[in-house]
């Protein structure tokens, strides 16, 4: 039975066991595994499943082994030797790594999203990345199938169990064809552009960017009667740099798309300016690895490098950048 129980689950909850056993504590094995509580539970709660018993009385201090607990445990430190040559291969220079599941929107993949999967490879057993608008990670994480997100959807105040931090805030530009004027050689307005002889291509309705895009306009009282509607940031700027209209656009997503600036005039954005801001969002106690340790790379890597190039890319939006402001924060525990 042990040997096909061994088999079937993964080594790192057998391990997780043993130490509990040894521990008979969650919180001190999380300790000494770098994982979470909740992580330590969840990965002896899936050996329970598999072999069809409880194994621990979750109600005493510390935790009583079962008759079935006892037997396991027995039978696994023939096994693997002694409890003690377990607890040594999973100390500090062995120790179990978490899966990072990952979703970014789509105008931060090539720079923040690269970068993350560079300095995290190390320290996680798997990464994977899902690029997507702002509504469909903000799904996938609320059904558990992302552990975290970078999204410029904040979620409520109310959501009590998701930290919500805030990573970077940044204002739109007016981006148009490189070969279009404005006729009065000033900085363009809204009612310039509605009648420039080129229709205004935004993002779909249904989408984040959109959403946050069509809030803003119908606050303004400010419509284009011809419009070209598309779902991603690649194809709404390939139109612009092809001369088949102009858009409104976040520097992140221009500079995701370096190869097409050549052909596009940039210029700030007619007053008032919409900003978007960006956030680290996941649920509390759910990921085993330090979401602080994440949420300073993605500000490091914000700051030596993305940043300075969006400034290169539009000096005057300089002022108007925010990195990792405290007040925008609504996890003082992460």
């Amino acid at each position: 039975m042990v040997q096909d129980v061994y088999k079937t689950v993964i080594q790192s909850s057998i391990r997780v066991f043993l130490l509990c056993c040894e521990l008979k504590n969650f919180t001190s094995a999380a300790r000494v595994l770098n994982m979470t509580p909740s992580a330590v539970s969840k990965a002896i709660s899936t050996l329970e499943a598999e072999i069809g018993c409880t194994l621990f009385d979750r109600r005493s201090r510390p935790l009583a082994l079962t008759g079935e607990a006892r037997l396991l445990r027995d039978s696994l430190r023939q096994m693997l030797s002694s409890v003690q040559d377990v607890v040594t291969q999973i100390g500090i220079e062995n120790h179990v790594k978490p899966v990072l599941r990952l979703g970014i929107l789509e105008s931060l993949t090539n720079n923040l999203g690269a970068a993350l999967i560079r300095r995290l490879r190390p320290f996680v057993s798997e990464i994977s990345v899902m690029t997507a608008s702002a509504d469909l990670l903000k799904q996938f994480l609320i059904e558990q199938k992302l552990d975290l997100i970078i999204t410029n959807d904040a979620v409520p105040e109310s959501e009590k169990n998701i930290f919500c931090r805030h990573l970077l805030t940044e204002p739109s530009l007016l981006v148009l064809p490189k070969n279009l004027e404005n006729q009065s050689g000033g900085p363009w307005t809204w009612e310039e552009l509605a009648c420039c002889g080129l229709p205004y291509v935004r993002y779909m309705r249904n989408c984040g960017a959109g959403q946050v895009n069509e809030r803003f306009f119908a606050k303004q009282n400010i419509v284009f009667p011809d419009t070209i509607s598309v779902y991603a940031n690649s194809l709404l700027i390939t139109l612009v740099a092809e001369g088949l209209g102009w858009t409104l656009a976040r520097p992140c997503t221009i500079l995701e798309m370096k190869h097409l600036q050549g052909k596009l005039a940039i210029y700030p954005c007619p007053k008032p300016v919409l900003c978007r801001s960006i956030y680290l969002e996941g649920f509390r106690d759910m990921f085993a690895y330090d979401v602080g340790v994440i949420y300073d790379i993605c500000l490091e890597e914000l700051r030596s490098t993305i940043v300075p190039e969006l400034i290169v890319l539009a000096p005057e939006i300089e002022s108007m950048i925010t990195i990792g402001s405290d007040d925008q924060n609504r996890d003082p525990h992460a």
